[in-house]
């Protein structure tokens, strides 16, 4: 039996957002629901960003100093969260490509390193918030090279403080 390819399953994963749509909607209100509607959908993601096409060059300088730490792998947007962006942004754009959903996953979905020191910390400050890890990396003492002008970018891209402002209501 053939291998799926990282297209067929990004493919898949886009199909499956768009027929939950529905749900979405219907559930729009109702934090208990979505917030398993969202938690169903990021084991997806996560299992799909495992591949090379996710892996930045990002590496904290800690890391980078104390050369006798083990690596772990950080996505720098909560995967719950780039789930209710994929949904919201699903009901503006209801027929998304592949294209775009692919390119919207690379940059949302993409995964750096940091000790597991600072994974655990981003993490304690980031749960029950609707804000992704990567807004507390400079409160945890987290510094990577040109990470920060990376993010600028992302940020400008997809309107994400707006979005921020608009889900924390």
């Amino acid at each position: 039996m053939p291998k799926i390819t990282l297209q067929e399953k990004l493919n898949l994963i886009l199909l499956s957002f768009k027929s939950q749509l529905s749900i979405y909607k219907e559930f729009k209100d109702d934090s208990k629901n979505l917030k398993f509607l969202f938690s169903m959908n990021r084991s997806s993601l996560w299992d799909v960003s495992k591949t090379k096409f996710f892996h930045t060059e990002f590496v904290s300088q800690k890391l980078l100093e104390e050369k006798d730490q083990i690596p772990v792998q950080e996505h720098y947007f909560n995967r719950a969260l780039l789930s209710r962006f994929i949904f919201d942004t699903l009901i503006d754009d209801e027929n998304m490509t592949l294209e775009k959903f692919t390119e919207m996953c690379q940059d949302l979905c993409s995964i750096i390193k940091l000790t597991k020191e600072e994974h655990s910390l981003v993490t304690k400050m980031s749960r029950g918030t609707n804000y992704p890890g990567y807004i507390f990396y400079e409160k945890c003492g987290i510094k990577m090279e040109g990470f920060n002008e990376f993010i600028k970018m992302i940020e400008t891209k997809y309107n994400l403080n707006e979005w921020y402002s608009k889900i924390q209501n």
